[in-house]
């Protein structure tokens, strides 16, 4: 039931993005950050769905810090971890989902 709520989830924060990323006014490219993954926190009482920060380094420009675990899979990685965006964005009774962009 999880997996399909997950799924379930995945398609529509996908097609939100897809409609939020290229506003008829706008037509751009997502961010360098989105080209592989979407970062969203998602509540678990309502279910609703924001858009957060990829991860980074407060203060600082180190755009390849390393994620916490298990978030950090895709490395190589910057010796310096993460400390904000991604989960760090999530509010109380929010979780944080990494959605895959094969576009």
């Amino acid at each position: 039931m999880r997996n399909a709520i997950h799924a379930s989830l995945a398609a529509l924060v996908i097609a939100g993005f897809g409609l939020l990323a290229t506003p008829v006014h706008a037509r751009t490219n997502p961010p360098p950050s989105y080209v592989a993954f979407i970062p969203v926190c998602y509540n678990s009482v309502n279910g609703n769905v924001r858009f957060v920060k990829p991860w980074g380094v407060a203060g600082a420009s180190v755009p390849n810090c390393t994620p916490p675990s298990p978030w950090a899979t895709n490395g190589p990685y910057d010796p310096t971890a993460c400390n904000s965006g991604g989960s760090f964005d999530c509010r109380t009774k929010e979780y944080y989902l990494e959605l895959q962009n094969h576009a």
